[in-house]
């Protein structure tokens, strides 16, 4: 199979990101068709069940050829380590980037924990 990811990011040059949580897929379907991003972070259980692995599993299957896709282990209810998480992300993210974010699948610790690491993060 052929490899569409582009490796080399120019710092210069805007890219589109997703950070999402997870635990359906469809919601990230939508939000790739709407925004293409050409990343996408998934914030994934430490021990995911059987329903998360399957989303995971189709987003991967679906995208992983055309978009760059990371997995980051969160804890399921800690919302200050989703948030450092969260941080951590954003740190690794070029200035120029565009970053989108995804709180409808997965618990509401884990879309409070995003929401409060992109706003520890706004100038990002």
């Amino acid at each position: 199979m052929t490899n569409y990811i582009k490796e080399n990011y120019s710092s210069e040059r805007m890219v589109n990101i997703l950070i999402s949580t997870i635990y359906d897929y469809k919601s990230i379907m939508l939000c790739v068709t709407r925004f293409s991003p050409e990343r996408i972070f998934l914030l994934v259980d430490k021990n995911p069940d059987e329903n998360q692995k399957k989303a995971i599993d189709t987003v991967k299957s679906a995208l992983g050829e055309v978009v760059e896709i990371k997995e980051k282990k969160i804890s399921v209810y800690d919302i200050v380590n989703v948030a450092e998480k969260v941080v951590d992300i954003i740190y690794t993210l070029s200035n120029t980037d565009i970053i989108y974010v995804n709180t409808t699948a997965g618990r509401k610790t884990q879309s409070l924990g995003l929401i409060y690491g992109c706003y520890a993060r706004i100038k990002n």
